[in-house]
């Protein structure tokens, strides 16, 4: 009886460490990486990074999936407590930046790409002529400027990739290649959840205080980005839907000029034609 049960006791034992040296747990991982005041809000930039599960000599083994899971999510966040997503930057494969400061102004740069035939070619393979089509990743990229509290369109441009590394673009030469890490504020305490209620920085926004967890959050795989904003007390809710960003438009009194004008040259015209 007592050898049945050491041997059942080995056994468990055995199976418990076996189970443990190949258990993995893959998980994604969040962090504020800057908080830039600017106009009457203030742009956010989150870092990303993700963790996955690779099989090396028979045992599951936690790994960084770098570059692919390394980028940054880019957000303006606006006096009324939104926060829009203006895009993903890949910096380890060399993407620019969505946002940049040129000469003391703001830019955004939104991107969207797809993959489109360039061009169909012909060649000879073992005597007989045979059709391809060159395809290429068509990037669009769209700058704008912040002005106040909206964004005004200043230039857009087209870049194509293609699969042997060469590229075509008409872009300007001078968008920086780096972003700016900023961590405004004082340190400030406040509960939510499970978090450290000594991590947290608040910066004042239009006499409004806009708080930021400091610590990176581990998430499940999949499962979103974990609230690292809050305001007025509520987590700010932030997703990866990219939508047009607020451009300016032109104001009541450019419109009141301009109806102004045409009646002014219609009567100055009628006047003319007039005389005799």
């Amino acid at each position: 009886m007592l050898n049945r049960n050491l041997l059942l006791i080995l056994t468990l034992t055995l199976l418990s460490t076996f189970v443990l040296a190949n258990s993995c747990t893959p998980y994604e991982e969040y962090s504020i990486a800057s908080i830039i005041p600017a106009g009457s809000g203030a742009f956010v930039i989150i870092k990303h990074s993700e963790f996955i599960c690779e099989k090396i000599a028979n045992e599951w083994v936690l790994r960084r999936n770098s570059p692919e899971g390394d980028y940054y999510l880019f957000y303006f966040f606006d006096e009324n407590g939104k926060a829009t997503f203006l895009g993903k930057s890949y910096m380890l494969l060399e993407d620019p930046p969505i946002v940049a400061e040129i000469n003391g102004s703001f830019y955004v740069l939104q991107r969207r790409e797809r993959l489109i035939p360039y061009k169909n070619i012909t060649l000879t393979v073992g005597g007989s002529p045979k059709n391809f089509t060159i395809m290429a990743k068509k990037i669009e990229l769209k700058a704008y400027r912040l002005e106040g509290e909206c964004f005004r369109p200043v230039w857009n441009c087209t870049v194509l990739k293609f699969e042997n590394g060469s590229i075509i673009s008409n872009c300007p030469k001078n968008w920086p290649s780096s972003i700016k890490t900023e961590m405004p504020g004082v340190q400030t305490t406040f509960t939510y959840s499970n978090y450290n209620p000594k991590k947290f920085r608040s910066v004042l926004l239009n006499s409004k205080s806009l708080v930021y967890y400091t610590e990176p959050i581990k998430t499940k795989l999949g499962s979103g980005i974990p609230p690292l904003l809050f305001y007025q007390g509520k987590a700010v809710k932030l997703d990866t839907k990219l939508r047009e960003i607020p451009t300016c438009k032109e104001s009541n009194k450019y419109w009141v000029f301009v109806v102004i004008s045409i009646a002014l040259l219609t009567i100055i015209g009628i006047k003319g034609l007039a005389k005799p």
